[in-house]
């Protein structure tokens, strides 16, 4: 499969997508929603594959949807663009919900608007000490997408997230540290070194757990606490059937270190 707006790379076990779009600082467009998706299904389908890590190529992560393609549908049908636009960058977020392995958001820049709803729809995120997040929607008078008015609120709390949406401003790297909605931020020129070690640790963790551990996280946004436990309790018994759980146990009692081999 070629890719036209993104770069993709697997090394030990991680595959690496690359929003590549540096002219527009990697806007959002249509064929880079369904390319990151067919990327995400890639990554899904691959059993050697165990970890995925998403960044920008340049000086932004992304900046958001392409406001030029924004500017061009005016003359046209404006609200079949932001349908067909929004459904592909969606489902994109979906699947990397879904996808039963570690996400890794490596920032590297501009991350504003959807750039910043693929950001926190990933497990895990790592920023450049240069990277700025900005809501931005207001600014073009748009409202959310992406997911961002979901994961802000169940991050930051309603009143935060209000905030930042309804005033706009660029948030440096240490903020967002501060906020939570990065989880460390490393050196600019540090970047790409810490994010591949950071995928390579979860590369070499037990694959099977860590999906079913993100499938518990997604359902208890929604789930009580019956329905949970009930889960847990199916996840851990299933758990139990894997080798990488005997291994655990093995290793445990060996007082040794684990070899998980994701299965």
């Amino acid at each position: 499969m070629t890719f036209q707006s993104l770069q993709y790379h697997e090394k030990d076990g991680v595959a690496t997508i690359v929003l590549n779009r540096p002219e527009t600082f990697n806007a959002l467009s249509i064929q880079m929603g369904w390319e990151l998706l067919d990327a995400l299904k890639r990554c899904a389908e691959r059993k050697d594959v165990r970890a995925v890590v998403i960044t920008g190529v340049g000086q932004a992560f992304s900046s958001g949807g392409d406001i030029r393609g924004m500017r061009d549908a005016l003359e046209g049908d404006v609200l079949a663009f932001f349908l067909k636009l929004t459904k592909s960058v969606h489902d994109a977020i979906l699947a990397i919900r879904e996808l039963p392995k570690p996400v890794v958001a490596s920032i590297n820049g501009v991350t504003a608007g959807g750039g910043l709803g693929i950001a926190m729809a990933c497990d895990l995120r790592i920023a450049s000490d240069a990277a700025k997040f900005n809501t931005a929607y207001l600014n073009i008078a748009a409202s959310p997408d992406c997911g961002t008015s979901y994961f802000l609120t169940k991050s930051l709390g309603h009143f935060k997230a209000t905030e930042l949406f309804l005033l706009p401003r660029n948030i440096d790297a240490a903020e967002a540290l501060q906020l939570g909605l990065v989880h460390r931020v490393a050196p600019a020129k540090e970047l790409a070194q810490a994010t591949y070690e950071l995928a390579a640790r979860l590369a070499s963790g037990p694959t099977v757990a860590i999906g079913r551990t993100k499938q518990l996280l997604n359902s208890a946004l929604q789930s009580d606490l019956a329905a949970q436990l009930n889960q847990e309790g199916w996840s851990i018994a299933q758990s139990g059937t894997t080798e990488d759980f005997r291994e655990g146990i093995e290793a445990f009692l060996a007082k040794r270190a684990s070899r998980f081999t994701g299965r």
